[in-house]
Protein backbone atom coordinates (compact mmCIF):
# COMPACT_ATOMS: atom_id res chain seq x y z
CA UNK A 1 0.00 0.00 0.00
CA UNK A 2 1.18 3.52 -0.73
CA UNK A 3 1.34 6.38 1.74
CA UNK A 4 -1.54 7.94 -0.21
CA UNK A 5 -3.74 4.87 0.32
CA UNK A 6 -2.76 4.56 3.99
CA UNK A 7 -3.37 8.25 4.70
CA UNK A 8 -6.69 8.23 2.84
CA UNK A 9 -7.85 5.21 4.87
CA UNK A 10 -6.67 6.72 8.18
CA UNK A 11 -8.43 10.03 7.55
CA UNK A 12 -11.57 8.09 6.61
CA UNK A 13 -11.45 6.37 10.01
CA UNK A 14 -11.18 9.75 11.72
CA UNK A 15 -14.15 11.13 9.75
CA UNK A 16 -16.14 8.03 10.72
CA UNK A 17 -15.78 9.26 14.33
CA UNK A 18 -17.50 12.57 13.37
CA UNK A 19 -14.26 14.50 13.18
CA UNK A 20 -13.61 16.61 10.09
CA UNK A 21 -10.28 16.23 8.32
CA UNK A 22 -8.45 18.70 6.12
CA UNK A 23 -5.40 17.99 3.96
CA UNK A 24 -4.44 21.24 2.25
CA UNK A 25 -2.09 20.46 -0.60
CA UNK A 26 -2.22 24.11 -1.69
CA UNK A 27 0.15 24.87 1.19
CA UNK A 28 0.06 27.17 4.16
CA UNK A 29 0.12 30.95 3.93
CA UNK A 30 1.89 30.97 7.29
CA UNK A 31 -1.01 32.88 8.85
CA UNK A 32 -2.64 30.83 11.61
CA UNK A 33 -6.06 32.38 10.99
CA UNK A 34 -5.98 31.19 7.34
CA UNK A 35 -5.21 27.65 8.46
CA UNK A 36 -7.92 27.69 11.13
CA UNK A 37 -10.45 29.00 8.62
CA UNK A 38 -9.78 25.98 6.40
CA UNK A 39 -10.11 23.59 9.33
CA UNK A 40 -13.35 25.19 10.51
CA UNK A 41 -14.80 25.12 6.98
CA UNK A 42 -14.12 21.39 6.83
CA UNK A 43 -15.99 20.94 10.11
CA UNK A 44 -18.95 23.03 8.93
CA UNK A 45 -19.08 21.04 5.69
CA UNK A 46 -19.37 17.83 7.74
CA UNK A 47 -21.77 19.49 10.21
CA UNK A 48 -19.46 18.74 13.15
CA UNK A 49 -17.37 20.85 15.50
CA UNK A 50 -14.22 18.73 15.83
CA UNK A 51 -11.42 18.77 13.27
CA UNK A 52 -7.85 17.73 12.51
CA UNK A 53 -5.93 19.17 9.62
CA UNK A 54 -2.75 20.20 7.90
CA UNK A 55 -1.39 22.30 5.07
CA UNK A 56 1.52 20.70 3.25
CA UNK A 57 4.25 23.03 2.07
CA UNK A 58 4.06 26.76 1.54
CA UNK A 59 1.35 28.42 -0.50
CA UNK A 60 3.88 30.77 -2.11
CA UNK A 61 5.85 27.75 -3.38
CA UNK A 62 2.84 25.86 -4.71
CA UNK A 63 2.22 23.49 -1.81
CA UNK A 64 2.48 19.79 -2.54
CA UNK A 65 1.07 17.06 -4.79
CA UNK A 66 0.77 13.28 -5.01
CA UNK A 67 2.84 11.95 -7.91
CA UNK A 68 1.98 8.96 -10.16
CA UNK A 69 3.54 6.56 -7.63
CA UNK A 70 1.42 8.16 -4.87
CA UNK A 71 4.41 9.80 -3.19
CA UNK A 72 3.69 13.19 -1.63
CA UNK A 73 6.08 15.79 -3.08
CA UNK A 74 6.76 19.49 -2.66
CA UNK A 75 5.81 21.33 -5.82
CA UNK A 76 8.71 23.80 -5.72
CA UNK A 77 11.51 21.23 -6.01
CA UNK A 78 9.76 17.86 -6.50
CA UNK A 79 11.38 16.46 -3.34
CA UNK A 80 9.43 13.93 -1.26
CA UNK A 81 7.60 15.21 1.79
CA UNK A 82 9.02 13.34 4.77
CA UNK A 83 7.10 14.98 7.64
CA UNK A 84 3.57 16.29 7.94
CA UNK A 85 2.39 18.07 11.09
CA UNK A 86 -1.35 17.84 11.79
CA UNK A 87 -3.12 20.45 13.88
CA UNK A 88 -6.15 19.82 16.06
CA UNK A 89 -8.27 21.69 18.57
CA UNK A 90 -5.93 21.74 21.59
CA UNK A 91 -8.93 22.02 23.90
CA UNK A 92 -9.68 18.45 22.79
CA UNK A 93 -6.38 16.53 23.13
CA UNK A 94 -8.21 13.25 22.53
CA UNK A 95 -8.41 14.31 18.85
CA UNK A 96 -4.63 13.96 18.60
CA UNK A 97 -4.80 10.48 20.09
CA UNK A 98 -7.60 9.52 17.67
CA UNK A 99 -5.64 10.75 14.64
CA UNK A 100 -2.34 9.18 15.70
CA UNK A 101 -4.08 5.88 16.41
CA UNK A 102 -5.82 5.88 13.01
CA UNK A 103 -2.54 6.66 11.24
CA UNK A 104 -0.68 3.89 13.08
CA UNK A 105 -3.50 1.42 12.41
CA UNK A 106 -2.85 1.96 8.70
CA UNK A 107 0.87 1.26 9.09
CA UNK A 108 2.02 4.89 9.16
CA UNK A 109 4.55 6.33 11.58
CA UNK A 110 2.69 8.84 13.75
CA UNK A 111 3.69 10.51 16.99
CA UNK A 112 1.31 12.23 19.37
CA UNK A 113 2.16 15.74 20.60
CA UNK A 114 4.93 15.97 23.14
CA UNK A 115 3.66 19.22 24.67
CA UNK A 116 0.61 21.48 24.75
CA UNK A 117 1.54 23.34 21.57
CA UNK A 118 2.74 20.78 19.05
CA UNK A 119 0.76 18.67 16.61
CA UNK A 120 0.61 15.08 15.48
CA UNK A 121 3.76 14.23 13.51
CA UNK A 122 3.37 11.92 10.53
CA UNK A 123 6.58 10.59 8.98
CA UNK A 124 6.27 9.50 5.35
CA UNK A 125 8.41 7.40 3.03
CA UNK A 126 12.11 7.63 3.69
CA UNK A 127 11.59 9.34 7.05
CA UNK A 128 10.23 6.12 8.57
Amino acid sequence: MSDYERLTAALGKVRAQDVATFLGLHGSTGVIEDNLTDFHRAAVKMNVTDWVGTHVGAYEHGGAFWDNQEVLRYRYDNSPVTEVWFSFNHHRPELAALLASALRAEGLDAQEPVDDWSGVLLRLGSAR
